[in-house]
Formats: C-alpha cells, structure tokens, sequence
C-alpha cells in the first residue's frame, strides 16, 4: 500500500535526525569541555598570582617585624638601663653592618625595638590591675581600660609626632620606629606603678618626675637622630608651596618639637598612671 513507503521515508528521516542531534551534542560536549579547561586554567593562575603576591607582602611585613623582636637578655638589660640613664651617652647613631642594612637590636644597642615596649605595655595592664587590687578597688574592666588608653595614647603620640616632623621639615618618620621610641614610657610608667602602690603616692609623684626626665631625655635624642636626614626641608602633600625657611629656622623649629615632645611624657605618664 501506499502507507508503507510514507513510513519508512519518517522512519529514515528521523534516523537521521536523531544521528545528526547526537553528532551536533558531542562537538557541543567537547567544545564545553574546552572552554572549561581555559576557564580553570585562568582562574588558577589567578589565584597562584595572588598567593605569591600575598606571600610576599606578608613575608617582608613579618621579616620587618621580626627585626624589632631580634634582641637578647644582654640587650635588653642595657637598653633599660640607657633608658633610666640616658643623660650621659653621646653616641646615638646606630651602626650598618657590612652589607649597609640596619643591625638588629642584639647587635646594636641604639636600634630601635618592640620587644621591650610591648613587654612593659602588657605589664602596665598588670600593674595597673594589681596597685588597684591592693586598695581594694580592683574590677576586670580595669584591664581592659588600663590597654585601651595606653594603645590610644601611643596612637595620638605616634601620630602626632610623624605629622610634626613632616610638617616642619618634611622629615618622614617610619611609624614602627616611632612606636618602639613611644612605647618605652611604659617602662617608666610601671615604675611609678609599683613605687604608688608600694611605697605611697609621694614617693610615686617623685619617681614620676625622674622617670619622664629620663624617658623624655632618651626620647628627644633618639629623635634626634631619626630627623638628621631631614635638615632641609622637603614640601610635602600639606606643606607643597610653601617657601623653603632658612636651616636655623628649620633646626629652630625641630628643636622646640623636640623638646615638646619630651615635656609631654609628663602628661602622657601622669593620666597612664593617675587612677591609682
């Protein structure tokens, strides 16, 4: 009958197209799969971009940091006795080692270091609690409020002194430099801590005073030396346009910053040091 050839005629023309749809969704398969790989293969190079881009950056900021923190006992006993009696060395420079790098705090007494402030600054928290304690007037926020003023105060100091010196003379001043020379009125801080709470507050007021002569003293001198290479002045992004002053007006100036900023460990150390 005539129906026969019709159905085999649809019987072959859907053969093949079911032959052509299979044949068309593997090169589809193949070419998805192809871009995938491209797309995986930029994606992981990315990533591995950013790792080592993030290694790197890490590595240097903890080899930074674990310069401030390469000190040993025999450093750090000289370095608290320089700071109760800085008044009679002369020689603040630290010396470069053979390759012309900076010496790590162990070999050089006048390098800067963190291994000292953020011990005294942890044992402020201490001593703050305990002189506190020994009235009777201890509570556990006391630690917590005793390390956010010490930390606020570091922080104003420290930014207050960069902003100074950039302004007078341009000089910039390397922020964890400046945190090592801030931090170590801790040092002080807890003495009169102890001398308050031990002796009666007289004998602490007294130690107060001789403490900040001392702090303020190496602190001055040690700024000192960090500010030598700015004896020009260099406009900065505040001070561009601003005529260069002459070099006694400069050295004027960064004398009178110098010297503020030592007055000031009076009160820095008196409100650290006030509650007890």
């Amino acid at each position: 009958p005539p129906a026969a050839p019709a159905a085999a005629a649809a019987t072959a023309a859907t053969a093949a197209a079911a032959t052509a749809a299979m044949q068309n969704g593997v090169s589809g398969g193949a070419h998805g799969s192809a871009m995938e790989e491209v797309a995986k293969g930029v994606a992981l190079d990315y990533l591995n971009k950013v790792d080592a881009g993030f290694s790197t950056y890490t590595g240097s900021y903890l080899a930074t940091l674990r310069f401030y923190f390469d000190v040993n006992n025999e450093y750090v006993l000289q370095k608290l006795k320089l700071l109760l009696f800085p008044f009679k060395k002369h020689e603040w420079t630290p010396s470069d080692s053979n390759s012309g790098q900076l010496r790590p705090p162990k070999d050089e007494l006048n390098s800067p270091d963190l291994y000292i402030p953020a011990m005294a600054f942890a044992t402020y928290i201490l001593a703050m609690g305990f002189a506190l304690g020994a009235q009777g007037r201890f509570t556990p926020d006391v630690l917590g409020l005793a390390g956010s003023s010490g930390l606020v105060i570091l922080f104003l100091e420290v930014m207050g002194i960069k902003l100074t010196f950039y302004l007078t003379n341009g000089t910039r001043l390397a922020v964890l430099d400046l945190c090592s020379c801030c931090g170590y009125k801790f040092v002080g801080v807890v003495l009169v801590l102890a001398a308050k709470a031990l002796l009666g507050s007289s004998v602490g007021y007294l130690l107060l005073l001789l403490s900040c002569a001392s702090i303020g003293t190496f602190m001055v001198k040690t700024l000192r030396h960090l500010t030598v290479q700015g004896q020009g002045f260099t406009p900065g992004f505040i001070t561009e346009g601003i005529a260069s002053p002459a070099h006694s007006e400069v050295r004027k100036m960064q004398d009178y910053a110098l010297w503020a900023v030592g007055g000031l460990q009076v009160v820095w150390s008196w409100y650290l040091s006030h509650g007890v």
